[in-house]
């Protein structure tokens, strides 16, 4: 088979599922690990409906120094527990980061949640 009679398409189809497939993969991984994040440290995860993940995003924008701000914050939050346990802030690494849309009982919320790059851990949180 010569390069002129090798059909393309087909390739780049398999590529582009592959892609897709990947990206969709990455977006639940993380909605699982901000769904575990929250059921364990609301002061009472009894309590949440309606929750609803936008897409998730990247950045290396963060900086160490916001991310200890933003846990101070959130240490402050009525609906969170103050004694969260988080990984090491490391600097300069790309985090990404998830809004949650959420109730309280009858109080909505919305939340952001910056996780780790592997999407194992929530490095930090801000209400919005």
């Amino acid at each position: 088979m010569t390069m002129h009679n090798f059909h393309w398409r087909p390739l780049v189809t398999i590529c582009v599922i592959i892609l897709i497939l990947s990206s969709c993969g990455k977006q639940y991984n993380a909605e699982v690990t901000v769904k575990h994040f929250m059921k364990e440290n609301l002061n009472d995860a009894s309590m949440l409906s309606n929750v609803k993940y936008a897409k998730m995003d990247s950045t290396k924008l963060v900086t160490v120094a916001k991310i200890e701000t933003m846990r101070m914050e959130a240490a402050k939050s009525e609906i969170y527990n103050s004694s969260i346990s988080y990984p090491p802030a490391t600097p300069g690494r790309k985090l990404y980061y998830l809004r949650v849309n959420y109730t309280m009982g009858e109080q909505p919320h919305s939340t952001t949640f910056y996780l780790s790059e592997d999407l194992e851990d929530v490095v930090a949180f801000k209400t919005n």
